[in-house]
């Protein structure tokens, strides 16, 4: 299968079953059918930045033994590579179950303290969540919200 139309797929049961790990396994071991409208036409769902298993800038630190069951599918907004440095990441286990992994490092941008970042989540759902913690501290981040999503 070629790599677009995977990650597509992948991206698309990690929409419908929002993130739920064993869900989303489940999908692909028992080759779930899928239309490629259906699965096109909920791409349009996405509102974050999105990285999945078979892409090349998926992070390192889910293809080493550190974390069970590493997520097929990231959501995310931030910095991206800032995730692999692993001495930092934090791990989140919402009440649904799904995952969010988050890294949030100092920067002296002219003078000032400002705080760059990366939210990963299976649910996108929970990346707002997050955010809104983030922007209840009153701390300055780098702005990534005016980012496209791919």
């Amino acid at each position: 299968m070629e790599h677009s139309k995977m990650r597509n797929i992948l991206i698309y049961f990690a929409l419908k079953y929002k993130g739920q790990f064993k869900d989303v396994y489940e999908a692909i071991k028992t080759k779930e059918k899928v239309a490629n409208d259906v699965v096109v036409e909920k791409l349009n769902d996405v509102r974050y930045h999105t990285v999945t298993v078979v892409d090349e800038n998926y992070p390192f630190i889910f293809k080493v033994d550190e974390i069970h069951n590493p997520p097929f599918v990231l959501f995310y907004q931030g910095n991206l590579s800032i995730l692999n440095d692993h001495k930092t990441t934090k791990e989140l286990v919402f009440e649904d179950g799904t995952r969010c992994f988050t890294t949030i490092e100092p920067d002296l941008v002219d003078g000032k303290v400002i705080f760059d970042y990366v939210i990963c989540c299976e649910n996108q759902d929970n990346i707002d969540k997050v955010l809104e913690h983030m922007r209840s501290k009153g701390l300055r981040f780098k702005d990534y919200q005016g980012s496209e999503c791919n």
